[in-house]
């Protein structure tokens, strides 16, 4: 008598795969400084989580043969339309390059969310010389650094966010 082949609940090679990606990412992401030249890496880092979640939807709806094909289609579209969608920014910025301004009436803000674990983040608000405000990411040490600061010039990524360097002109 032959024996029906059972179906198991292990685990699959490449969802092993994409585990240990997802892990290295966000490894990467909080070993990388938000800002420097290490600001864009890490902004790619911290969007792999959810391109590589994508990745493991549209791997699962694939072998899923119980969904009609058009539902697994759309799905799939979906995702990569969200993976597109999360990597606009960096790819503008990777494209673009980082700008050069001078900041004048700065502020330091520093934002911690209710938790407070790995949550803290730290901006630097200033008028460019067209007058408009502009609002971007930097470090702890810049925070504590350009807490008295009047003026200051930096390099930025202009649709991230990020900083690249920080010239302190008037501290």
């Amino acid at each position: 008598m032959v024996e029906k082949y059972k179906k198991t609940g292990r685990i699959k090679k490449y969802e092993i795969l994409l585990c240990l990606l997802i892990l290295a990412a966000i490894a990467a992401g909080l070993i990388l400084p938000g800002t420097g030249p290490s600001a864009l890496p890490d902004e790619f880092c911290n969007r792999a989580v959810l391109w590589i979640g994508c990745i493991y939807v549209m791997m699962w709806l694939f072998r899923k043969k119980k969904y009609k094909k058009s539902v697994r289609i759309v799905i799939m579209a979906l995702c990569v339309a969200a993976c597109v969608w999360i990597a606009r920014e960096p790819v503008r910025d990777l494209a673009v390059g980082p700008r050069d301004v001078k900041l004048s009436d700065i502020q330091t803000i520093h934002s911690q969310s209710a938790s407070g674990i790995l949550s803290s983040h730290y901006y630097l608000t200033g008028t460019v010389e067209d007058g408009a405000r502009l609002r971007v990411e930097i470090s702890s040490d810049d925070y504590a650094r350009m807490k008295n600061a009047k003026e200051v010039r930096i390099e930025y990524y202009p649709y991230t966010g990020r900083v690249r360097k920080v010239y302190a002109s008037r501290l």
